[in-house]
């Protein structure tokens, strides 16, 4: 039996499948037992611990025979990595084998797979994109959300690059990002769903593009790569030349041509066109912007357009219709303001032309579906192919029909749509034609709602209501035949002129007004274009055909391909359930699965529902129970899992009562197995057959519904095929007035067929070729902005001229006019479009016809259609005459901007004036003298310049002066050839005073408009006036110099010469700036006289003034006499003072705030009165106030001439120290009082200074604080104070008590109450200390001794505070003295009396349990604080032990001590002298200090030995102080020990005590140990030896180490009993 117990058998697998992560699996396993008895089943569920597996089996107790047990299996995979998962379930069975179930899973993550991981375009131009689709599958069954990241490469920009090139490349950059795009980015597929990601190519240049397209998906780290590239062809133009230049030309002269070769690189054809000539493209982009799609402005994609192709038909016949309705709308606001009513007809024509051109529904979506073979033909049709699942869900209300569509669409992966939804948003989509009918139904039904209202009287309104029919049948009715005229009206497109209003046709639709439901009111929402019109109607009964159309319009989109769930049949557009059903059965058409699901309600389904509320109810009481007793049985669980400690530790009540629970568990599960075991048995022997048969037909039935359901599936596939690429043009919206017209700024220039080509027009007859020149005469007098006139005079200023005047005939002109116009005008083209095949060329030509002269520049733009680049060509021609330069800074050496009418100005040309001045000319000789002098100053050399690209002949003039009077010029004509230049010279010779003005005159061949330059000149007489005509120096002081100005004015416009004549008779003291020079035209010249006095005396000279024309051409024309006068005289000041060693003004040294006098004499010898004046200088600046150490008086005084000497007192009186060494501070100025008012500073004399003011300088010495430090009381000490003088004066000192605090008034004025309070007596007493001497006189460099006394009294700090004055200090040093703090401290001797300081190297115990403390103590000794005694521990006998005892002073000053040991009373001293020493007797111990006192305890017997400890304070000798005695007083004590070892085991002796080992009889050979303990019973550690004595030797001593070492320890442990340790030796 228990062979069959180990037996193993075969695994049950039990396979999940695979579980995507995250998600968990559950799996039903059931037990049977088939076995004739009962068994015991239990899961082993820890080795289900972190695989993910879980499951929920109850211990089975009693499975009986052919009964089963079922549990539920659950894979969790959140936490799981991804792979395979394998484990063991083992399943015991009690009493038999153990069953192992294989429990396996695949842990996968949501992935999705794309149709292609690597997209190619093929090559595509720039402005044409390619649409390729992708598809992405999701082959799991839980939903999948991802998103889409691009992997956009970081471009690198050079930074050396300017910031506009790097901009221009981070730009760039960025426009490639636009390249690829997508319009999903994110989204969710479900369970076996598929979607398509449309990517487009739209290149911007010629490039290769690749990029990267990351498919993420939430939950999974792996990521789906996507790689696309592309390869941009841009189509590419070269113009040869780049630029166009046609050089010159005679206005309406021959014309010029130039061919422009334009190639094609590329391989393929490109078609361009010309922005200025080409109407097409204004055209087309006018049709585009009149668009819909282009809403938003964005650009669209419209079927690719060939070269050479117009717009998609589509959007031409859209054009039409609106142009049609824009001129029927004008047609009707002309008509409208005529006659001021509105045209009913016209009206309804424009709303059916409104309507034609909606239902032509987007023509750009059209043009796409034409191209893609999508129109809505072939749509139905493809509608109408079999395509997913169709199911209709009806029923009654309240029946759970919109839950149950809800789960039929996600399981089937089908749309789900509301009848009345689907009309709706059909009705408010403009886009759908069939909506537009439906809507324009409502919208009748509405009116004529409100016309019954608008016709019912007030208050019979609600009776004819109750009697007439219902107005909604009538509505419907109505609005149906209006419906179907629409319709048949919108259908109509070929009929030129639209009806005016609806005609209601005699066969009407039957619609049953019984079952039609009532009208209410519907709010629909339109949209057109960006506008949003909220439209409110009424329902009506829409017709079948109708309700048809718009279902299937829903159904044609993409979102109903898998299959479609319609949430019940109800809407208001129709007339019964049953013709809705109808309508949907007709738009489903030939679906092959179409299933309609009827849910109702009956009194079987309402009894069913009580049963299941009844059932619930029981499975919640069930539930309950069996929660009940599950927590009994964890609760017998946690009793039978009580172990031995548990158990023991519990009371005995709770022991009672557990065993009490125990049992009634145990004899409560026997009695519900033997019920469960009977109860089971009647049950699975009634129900064994009809199990068996319910489990058949359940599982046929499963079988059955798999098989159906994968059918359908089946059916409906994995989705359409991927559609192919398609190629499109992007057109962006076209702005306005990009570019002007030809008409405005291109009329020269014009674009012509090449030779051999037809031209567009026929050659233009003569008479519209006058009026073209007429056209170009007139526009020449008006030129446009960008021609450059070459004149500025016009052609009828020419009739102006003298016949004289050489000058081109007009007549020339006039024929070749008429020859012109006889000429064929260029054949212009008839298409400004140009078709380049690849790697061919084509050659358009430019030709240039001016009829007005000016330089022409201007642009042809030139645009490839599709990509729109832009090629600009420069073209650029002159039309012009012969001409010569007339820039006057060429033509002339010298120019200016302007002339001011003071300016004189000499052969310049003035540019404001647009005149040449020759400027003042001297008249009055005539010209053929000015010639013979040859003065250059009468004539000027102009460049002639032909600045025209062909040759001119000039002739020059004058225009007034033909004969030559004033103006000459040389040569009258010349010929130049193309940018020659030439020099003409003019001469002006004035006759007389004034301005004579002229016209120089240049006739050019060929050119109708002469260049004429004026010309000026002035001419004038010479005189100069001089001032002043006397220079009188006055009186001047010798040694000093004057000058005097003679003031030279001419007042003419010409220059003049001056010369002064007899300076060198003036002497050497007069000088002069100049002598002779040029005064300018209208200018002053100041010629300066200087005089030196050199001599006293007077003097008087006379001198001439000479005047002439500069180049001495007249001689002299005038001449002046001018008087020179002056007298010199001089100063005399002698200054007497008493002067020092250094010649200097000596003070000495004096105290601050002394003073000190001097006096000066002063006397004037000079002729004049003078005047003195003192004045301070501190460096270099000069103080006037005299706010200083010195005062001078008088200050300022007049000393008369001759006169005898004044007084000046020098007064020196410092207020802060001064120090001066023969410094020059004092400055006498000397005024002379005849010159000027006030008189004038002739001199200034310093006078040196030497003065010195002090401070008295000192040093005291110790500083304070005087700190006396502690003293005895009664004791007396001194102290002696250094006042030293640094100085150079002598000075007093004065010591007095400090004063009580005082105010701050009382501080300002502390020196004046300082003065008067000073002590004069010999010493000075303050507290206990007294000073002497208080007062005395100190020397320069000398010393004072004070002497301080302290004599103490009263315990305590005394503090007294000093202060000493010193005279002539500086006042900002301790005004109220100079502080002195004395301190001493008055103390009696005291000793520490605290144990814990004298015994601080020995524990302190109280006399409680004393004897363990004695064994417990560590060290040598301890104090026992009741007893006031030191002990001695563990001394043996013979042995020295020592205490060291602290003794402090407490005090700050010193103290003596007396040391003793004596015998306790009664006891003699010889008894203790050899046992206890002390060392020392006496000691001396500092303030605050403390000393040792040692003590050696030598025990001589094994007994108790006391002694007493004194420490005596010795007392002051002082009579004054009396002192109480101190003394410390603690009984010494200690005890001699011996060592002491006991046997303790053996415990038997002899007869004489000793202990016996007694063995017992041993074989030979064998052996017996017993204990040998050995006891310590003293305190003090004790070393022994053991000796066995045994002449055999069959004895031998055995002790384990540790026991010995403890033994042998210094100190005995003990343990809590208070015994001393054993020894255990076994022998």
């Amino acid at each position: 039996m228990s062979y069959f117990f180990r037996v193993e058998l075969p695994e049950y697998i039990l396979g999940m499948g695979t579980v995507v992560q995250g998600y968990s699996k559950s799996c039903t396993v059931k037990i049977t037992n088939t076995w004739r008895y009962p068994v015991a089943v239990q899961a082993n569920e820890r080795a289900l611990r972190d695989t993910g597996f879980s499951i929920y089996l109850e211990p089975v107790e009693f499975l009986i025979y052919g009964t089963s047990k079922r549990f539920q299996v659950n894979f969790a995979s959140a936490n799981l990595p991804m792979g395979k998962v394998d484990v063991l379930l083992p399943i015991k069975v009690e009493k038999g084998p153990t069953l192992h179930i294989c429990l396996r899973a695949t842990v996968i993550q949501l992935l999705l797979s794309l149709s292609r991981n690597r997209l190619q375009f093929p090559d595509v131009q720039v402005g044409q994109c390619w649409c390729e689709t992708v598809r992405l599958y999701n082959w799991f069954s839980a939903p999948c959300e991802w998103f889409l990241t691009v992997n956009k490469p970081a471009k690198k920009v050079d930074k050396r690059l300017t910031p506009a090139v790097r901009q221009k490349e981070l730009q760039a950059a960025k426009d490639d990002s636009r390249v690829f795009q997508w319009k999903a980015r994110e989204g969710t597929l479900y369970g076996r769903e598929w979607c398509d990601l449309q990517i487009q190519f739209s290149p911007l240049e010629e490039k290769s593009y690749k990029t990267e397209l990351k498919i993420s998906v939430r939950g999974n780290s792996q990521l789906l790569v996507l790689h696309i590239s592309g390869q941009g062809l841009e189509p590419r133009l070269e113009f040869s030349p780049m630029e166009i230049k046609l050089g010159a030309v005679l206005p309406c002269g021959p014309e010029l041509e130039r061919t422009v070769v334009v190639k094609n690189p590329c391989e393929f054809p490109t078609e361009f066109y010309s922005l200025e000539f080409d109407e097409e493209y204004r055209e087309e982009e006018k049709i585009l912007r009149t668009l819909e799609e282009f809403g938003d402005r964005t650009a669209v994609v419209m079927p690719p357009r060939a070269v050479g192709e117009k717009l998609p038909p589509e959007v031409l016949e859209y054009y039409e219709k609106w142009k049609k309705m824009e001129a029927l709308g004008q047609e009707m606001s002309k008509r409208k303001e005529e006659s001021g009513e509105d045209n009913a007809a016209l009206q309804e024509s424009i709303r059916l032309l409104k309507d034609m051109v909606d239902e032509c529904d987007r023509p750009i979506r059209q043009a796409v579906r034409r191209y893609l073979d999508t129109n809505p033909v072939v749509e139905e049709l493809k509608a109408q192919m079999p395509r997913g699942i169709a199911i209709i869900v009806y029923g009654t209300p309240r029946t759970g029909k919109t839950r149950a569509a809800a789960a039929l669409s996600k399981y089937y992966s089908a749309a789900c749509l509301s009848l009345a939804e689907v009309v709706t948003e059909a009705m408010s989509d403009e886009r759908s034609s069939a909506g537009r009918r439906a809507r324009e139904l409502c919208v009748e039904a509405a009116r004529q709602q409100r016309a019954r209202r608008e016709q019912m009287p007030g208050k019979k309104g609600a009776e004819a209501k109750k009697t007439q029919p219902s107005p909604g049948d009538k509505a419907s009715q109505k609005t149906l035949s209006a419906g179907h005229q629409s319709a048949s009206a919108t259908k109509d497109k070929a009929s030129d002129k639209p009806q005016a209003r609806f005609s209601v046709p005699s066969k009407m639709a039957a619609v049953s007004c019984a079952t039609a439901p009532a009208p209410q009111r519907l709010t629909i929402l339109t949209r057109a274009g960006r506008k949003e019109e909220k439209r409110k109607c009424w329902s009506c009964v829409l017709p079948e055909e109708l309700l048809v159309e718009i279902i299937s319009e829903q159904l044609q989109l993409s979102d109903c391909y898998k299959g479609v769930v319609f949430d019940g049949l109800e809407t208001l557009l129709a007339s019964s359930l049953a013709s809705s059903l109808l309508c949907v059965l007709k738009a489903v058409s030939n679906r092959p699965h179409i299933h309609v699901v009827n849910i109702f309600q009956d009194s079987e389904f309402w009894k069913g529902r009580q049963v299941a509320a009844r059932e619930k109810r029981a499975a919640k009481k069930e539930q309950k129970a069996r929660e009940k007793e599950e927590a009994a049985r964890r609760e017998e669980e946690r009793l039978w899992d009580v172990d031995v400690d548990e158990y023991e530790a519990l009371s005995e009540k709770q022991t009672a009562l557990l065993d009490y629970k125990i049992e009634q568990i145990k004899r409560e599960r026997r009695e519900r197995r033997e019920l469960e075991r009977l109860a089971r048995e009647h049950k699975e022997s009634k129900k064994a057959s009809s199990r068996a048969s319910e489990k058949q037909d359940k599982l046929q039935k499963n079988k059955n519904g798999h098989s159906e359901k994968f059918k359908i599936l089946h059916s409906l596939g994995l989705g359409p095929p991927i559609p192919s690429g398609s190629l499109f043009s992007v057109v962006p919206y076209p702005e306005e007035d990009r570019v002007p017209t030809a008409s405005q700024d291109l009329r020269h220039f014009i674009l012509v067929e090449p030779e051999g080509a037809a031209a567009e027009d026929d050659v233009a007859p003569e008479a519209e070729a006058q009026d073209h020149l007429k056209e170009g005469k007139a526009t020449s007098r008006h030129k446009s902005s960008k021609e450059k006139p070459n004149s500025p005079q016009s052609p009828k200023s020419l009739q102006d001229h003298s016949p004289e005047t050489p000058r081109s005939s007009p007549e020339p002109m006039k024929s070749q006019l008429q020859s012109d116009s006889t000429l064929e005008r260029p054949a212009r083209l008839r298409r400004f479009r140009w078709i380049v095949p690849a790697h061919a060329e084509v050659e358009p030509k430019i030709r240039f016809s001016p009829t007005v002269p000016g330089q022409f520049d201007q642009l042809m733009n030139f645009e490839i259609l599709g990509s729109k680049r832009l090629y600009q060509l420069p073209c650029s021609a002159t039309a012009l005459y012969p001409s010569i330069s007339q820039n006057p800074r060429l033509v002339f050496p010298r120019w200016r901007k302007s002339k001011e009418k003071e300016d004189i100005i000499s052969k310049e040309y003035v540019m404001s004036t647009k005149q040449f001045h020759f400027g003042p000319l001297l008249c009055g000789k005539s010209g053929e003298w000015y010639k013979a002098q040859n003065c250059p100053g009468n004539s000027e050399k102009l460049t002639i310049l032909n600045d025209s690209p062909m040759e001119a002949e000039v002739h020059f003039s004058f225009e007034n002066d033909s004969k030559g009077e004033t103006f000459l010029l040389d040569p009258p004509s010349m010929r130049l050839q193309p940018t020659e230049k030439k020099k003409l010279s003019i001469w002006a010779y004035p006759t007389s005073a004034g301005l004579l003005e002229d016209n120089l005159v240049c006739w050019i061949k060929d050119n109708p408009e002469p260049v004429v330059f004026q010309l000026c000149c002035k001419g004038g007489h010479m005189k100069l006036r001089v001032s002043p005509q006397e220079l009188h120096f006055n009186k001047l002081l010798l040694h000093r110099t004057d000058t005097q100005t003679l003031v030279l004015r001419n007042n003419s416009p010409l220059p003049m010469a001056w010369h002064l004549s007899g300076l060198d008779d003036l002497g050497d003291a007069f000088s002069a700036s100049q002598g002779r020079g040029i005064v300018g035209p209208r200018t002053d010249f100041e010629v300066k006289l200087n005089f030196k006095a050199e001599k006293i005396g007077i003097t008087n000279k006379m001198i001439q003034l000479e005047v002439s024309d500069p180049e001495n051409i007249l001689g002299i024309v005038q001449a002046e006499t001018i008087k020179v006068s002056v007298e010199v005289y001089d100063v005399n000041l002698s200054i007497n003072m008493p002067e020092g060693p250094d010649g200097s003004l000596e003070f000495g040294t004096i105290n601050v705030l002394d003073n000190k006098k001097h006096v000066l004499s002063l006397q004037n010898k000079g002729l004049y009165d003078i005047e003195y004046s003192f004045k301070l200088t501190t460096g270099s600046a000069k103080r006037g106030d005299l706010e200083s150490p010195f005062t001078v008086r008088p200050q300022r005084a007049v000393l008369k001439a001759s006169q005898p000497p004044v007084k000046v007192e020098v007064l020196f009186h410092p207020t802060t120290e001064v120090f001066l060494e023969s410094k020059p501070i004092l400055l006498c100025q000397v005024i002379d009082l005849k010159s000027g008012q006030g008189g004038e500073s002739v001199a200034t004399i310093p006078v040196r200074v030497s003065a010195r003011a002090v401070y008295s300088k000192y040093s005291i010495e110790p500083a304070s604080p005087i700190d006396f430090g502690a003293m005895a009381k009664g004791t007396k000490k001194r102290q002696v104070l250094i006042v030293e003088n640094k100085g150079a004066l002598n000075f007093k000192f004065y010591t007095r008590q400090a004063p009580p605090l005082q105010s701050s008034q009382q501080e300002e004025s502390a020196p004046s109450v300082r003065k008067r309070k000073r002590s004069t007596q010999a010493q000075l007493s303050a507290g206990v200390f007294t000073v002497s001497p208080c007062s005395g006189s100190v020397g320069p460099g000398g010393q004072q001794k004070i002497t301080v006394d302290c004599n103490t009294g009263a315990e305590g700090k005394c503090e007294e505070q000093l202060y000493i004055d010193i005279s002539n200090r500086d006042p900002k040093d301790n005004p109220l003295g100079i502080p002195f703090t004395l301190t001493a401290e008055s103390c009696l001797p005291a000793l520490v009396e605290d144990v814990t300081s004298i015994f601080e190297q020995y524990p302190i115990h109280s006399n409680v349990n004393l004897r363990q403390t004695l064994q417990s103590v560590q060290g040598n000794g301890v104090f026992i604080r009741d007893e006031n005694k030191f002990i001695f521990t563990k001394v043996q006998v013979g042995q020295q032990a020592t205490a060291r005892f602290k003794i402090s002073n407490g005090s700050s000053v010193p103290c003596d001590v007396v040391l003793s040991i004596k015998a306790m009373p009664g006891e003699p001293r010889s008894l203790i002298s050899n046992i206890f020493k002390l060392d020392p007797v006496e000691m001396s111990i500092p303030g605050l200090s403390h000393a040792f006192a040692t003590v050696t305890f030598t025990p001589e017997q094994k007994e108790d030995y006391q002694c007493t400890f004194t420490a005596s304070l010795v007392s002051p000798k002082s009579r004054s102080v009396k002192m109480k005695p101190q003394q410390l007083t603690f009984t010494v004590s200690g005890e001699g020990h011996v060592p002491q070892v006991t046997v303790e085991c053996p415990g038997l002796g002899s007869k004489r005590g000793t202990p016996v080992l007694r063995f017992r009889r041993l074989l030979l050979g064998d052996s017996q140990t017993l204990p040998l303990v050995l006891r310590n019973n003293g305190i003090v550690p004790t070393k022994f030896t053991v000796h066995i004595m045994d002449d055999q030797g069959v004895l031998f001593l055995k002790s384990t180490q540790s026991a010995l070492c403890a033994f042998h320890t210094a100190e005995m442990e003990q343990d809590s009993t208070g015994k001393g340790k054993f020894i255990n030796c076994a022998v």
